[in-house]
């Protein structure tokens, strides 16, 4: 941890970035990040910054209003524009990764010279970091209040601990999915500190505006529910808000299987949950990307990832659908037997 606070003393002009199309753990550790920084090196600048084709979640704005800061999208794809206008220089100034899962394909490259990556998965960050810290917690956000108590930083009057807080909550399905001892002990220190529980139920409450309702509207429309398995494909829909109803949709009685596709002009989100152990999302995702999912408590699996359609030899829709399809029949051909 010395290591972290000696580099970070070094540079005058510090991005911190979360992944793409941020969730509540890559922008509750920015956040975190960026107060950190500002106590370790108030005359550094910090910027947040991230690559979206859509705006943040209410619920992600809110965190970072309240908070006192905000996050950049990343808008261009020429990056000389983009250093000019925030007066960059990727080959002197610093980026430091926040859950970003780098060799996952899950970051939009600044191509920085100098990185420090904070992550919480393990088997997705690349290798030439000035400094990384790569621990298995149940968050990113928790991974960096852990520096903070070491670092002996007072967070009262500031509602840092709630942003931390909600995305270890977040990312732990609401305290659903298992927490390694190292977590726990972390989230108690975290509720001993009377964090301001309205807040976060503030928060998670209300995350999208009425207008994305149509979003709803064209996942049903252009859906297949086929024996045990719900399959749409949308466009150009809110990446966060398809993450949500994917999770409602296999709340439903005889859905064991959710795939939505969110298609763009030039690339396909996947969006994929599972309660079949047969199924592992990992294992539809790989048809397309070495992205995977993640086991959570009662076998379910959730999955995602980003392809360029460049990039496939079939038709996307067809070979997931008779992939998925195949496997969930043969699981109903066993069930029957």
């Amino acid at each position: 941890m010395n290591n972290f606070r000696e580099i970070i003393n070094q540079y005058d002009r510090i991005l911190i970035q979360m992944h793409n199309m941020p969730d509540a753990d890559t922008c509750s550790s920015a956040i975190a990040m960026e107060y950190m920084i500002n106590i370790l090196n108030p005359s550094a600048k910090t910027t947040i910054v991230y690559h979206n084709n859509m705006n943040l979640s209410l619920d992600l704005e809110q965190m970072l209003e309240t908070n006192g800061t905000r996050a950049i999208k990343i808008e261009t794809s020429d990056l000389d524009i983009f250093y000019k206008r925030h007066k960059v220089d990727k080959n002197k100034d610093l980026l430091i990764y926040v859950d970003c899962q780098e060799n996952g394909g899950n970051v939009y490259p600044l191509h920085f010279k100098n990185i420090i990556a904070f992550d919480h998965h393990v088997d997705l960050n690349g290798t030439n970091y000035l400094y990384k810290d790569i621990t298995p917690l149940g968050s990113c956000s928790i991974l960096i209040y852990r520096y903070m108590l070491d670092y002996k930083i007072d967070l009262e009057d500031t509602y840092i601990r709630e942003a931390i807080y909600y995305g270890l909550m977040i990312d732990l399905d609401d305290f659903v999915k298992e927490m390694d001892f190292e977590t726990n002990r972390l989230r108690k220190l975290l509720e001993a500190q009377n964090i301001d529980r309205l807040y976060i139920t503030t928060l998670n409450s209300v995350k999208f505006p009425k207008n994305k309702i149509r979003d709803l509207s064209s996942l049903i429309d252009n859906s297949i529910i086929d024996e045990r398995l719900f399959f749409s494909i949308v466009h150009d829909s809110d990446d966060n808000l398809i993450g949500t109803l994917a999770d409602l949709l296999l709340k439903f009685k005889d859905v064991d299987v959710v795939v939505i596709c969110n298609e763009r002009p030039t690339t396909v989100k996947f969006s994929i949950r599972s309660r079949i152990p047969s199924i592992e999302a990992i294992s539809i995702t790989n048809l397309f990307t070495n992205t995977g999912g993640q086991k959570i408590v009662g076998g379910v699996t959730i999955g995602g990832c980003t392809v360029d359609k460049k990039t496939m030899t079939v038709k996307y829709e067809e070979q997931l659908k008779l992939a998925i399809y195949n496997e969930v029949q043969r699981f109903i051909d066993r069930e029957r037997k």
